[in-house]
């Protein structure tokens, strides 16, 4: 009698059955972020003030393209690396929830609603009358977690899992509420500075929550889709 034998498939093997397995828009993103980060390590470019959101050339220079190109460059490999692991997972849902071409227009309309946010925030605590703080309009950021942190939040929401919803609810205005005291602290004392991930995470935040409150109904509307 011939015995049972089970083989395990081997790592690249693996590897490339999970990679398969993702979206393609999804695996497009983490294609383009990744090759755009290798193209600049391998030619030196380092000139992120160029490409990055800069709140007073937008405003000033009216850059608007800086909306759309600083999620796509990062800083360093890490940078880069945990981005596009936290993105898989959530985009890969999204995508097989939504499809391709919605997912594709939430991203853009993530990235734009995420940079109003980041204006509005710069702008206001910026030029506080006792405390203004002009740095902020200069501060570059670069990167794709600000549309993480509102993808985090639409997934969720549309996850149906109730206990995850409640859990995740908790911790995310535990997360809002973290960000705005962080915010408002550092307008107040100049020892601990703004930097540009705190407004990012927070307008990020917020984006995703009026979309998963169907406030930005554009967003999750059926008719909407039809016409997409």
């Amino acid at each position: 009698m011939r015995p049972n034998i089970v083989t395990e498939a081997s790592i690249p093997t693996r590897v490339g059955q999970w990679w398969d397995s993702i979206p393609f828009l999804t695996s497009a993103v983490v294609i383009v972020c990744g090759l755009i980060y290798l193209v600049c390590l391998l030619v030196g470019y380092d000139s992120f003030y160029e490409i990055c959101f800069l709140p007073s050339a937008i405003v000033s220079r009216f850059q608007v393209y800086r909306i759309y190109t600083s999620i796509v460059f990062h800083g360093s490999l890490l940078h880069v690396l945990f981005n596009m692991l936290a993105l898989i997972p959530l985009g890969s849902e999204l995508e097989r929830i939504m499809g391709s071409i919605r997912l594709l227009y939430i991203i853009v309309l993530l990235a734009t609603s995420n940079a109003i946010f980041h204006l509005l925030i710069a702008l206001l605590v910026g030029n506080i009358p006792f405390h203004p703080l002009p740095y902020l309009m200069n501060e570059c950021a670069i990167g794709f977690s600000g549309i993480l942190f509102s993808m985090i939040v639409i997934e969720t929401s549309l996850s149906g899992v109730q206990s995850r919803r409640l859990v995740f609810t908790f911790f995310n205005y535990k997360i809002i509420f973290c960000n705005m005291i962080a915010i408002l602290y550092s307008a107040i004392s100049a020892k601990f500075p703004i930097l540009p991930a705190e407004i990012f995470g927070c307008a990020g935040l917020h984006v995703g929550k009026l979309a998963a409150c169907r406030q930005m109904h554009i967003v999750t509307s059926p008719s909407f889709y039809s016409l997409i």
